[in-house]
């Protein structure tokens, strides 16, 4: 559309009706669900639309690259987001069950008097 920007359901459209396109990615082990998915991972937004520039640029760096050691690479990013963002929850979990303890243990004006 001449946007200078892409959309997903342009980019899978392209690669449906272009044997040629299809051929291309071929020669990079980019099947149409690697295709997808690569898109996804460029759309750091995730509005569905990438820069035609941006796509280029990827493009160009997968062929540098097999396919495969770059999903590779990106799995090996998200175990250790996951990891970092498992331990923040385990920081927090711990500190709001602290707080928790902290607000049900009676306190010493808390204590009532069994005195009659």
């Amino acid at each position: 559309d001449n946007s200078g920007s892409l959309s997903v359901q342009e980019v899978m459209a392209a690669y449906d009706r272009d044997p040629r396109l299809q051929h291309i990615f071929k020669l990079l082990s980019i099947d149409r669900l690697s295709l997808y998915e690569l898109f996804e991972l460029m759309d750091a937004d995730g509005d569905g639309v990438i820069e035609q520039e941006e796509f280029i640029k990827t493009m160009y760096n997968t062929h540098k690259q097999d396919m495969r050691t770059q999903v590779m690479s990106v799995r090996l990013q998200l175990s250790h987001v996951a990891q970092r963002l498992n331990q923040k929850v385990d920081l927090l979990s711990g500190s709001l069950q602290h707080m928790a303890d902290m607000l049900l243990t009676p306190g010493p004006t808390d204590v009532v008097s069994t005195d009659l």
